[in-house]
């Protein structure tokens, strides 16, 4: 069975002032580490959802992003990749 994680950012993974508890980046990274993809979703701004998109290490892991209606492929570290 494939398996996959889905979370929005906003009121989920955020804390109060907008940031990511050590615990949540730790566990994120755990996930990603163990070859199940973290897929962050949001309706941000692109520039503001790539930038923690990468907080969370997507790109590292190859990983992809749900932004509005697009899907954002992090192919390498610097090209990225709008379906």
């Amino acid at each position: 069975m494939n398996k996959a994680i889905f979370c929005d950012l906003d009121k989920s993974l955020f804390d109060n002032n907008r940031n990511f508890s050590p615990l949540t980046l730790e566990t994120i990274n755990l996930i990603q580490a163990k070859g199940i993809p973290f897929i962050p979703s949001t309706a941000r701004a692109a520039k503001n959802a790539i930038e923690v998109a990468r907080q969370l290490n997507v790109d590292k892991y190859g990983g992809f992003m749900l932004y509005q209606t697009m899907v954002v492929a992090f192919i390498h570290l610097k090209q990225i990749v709008f379906y």
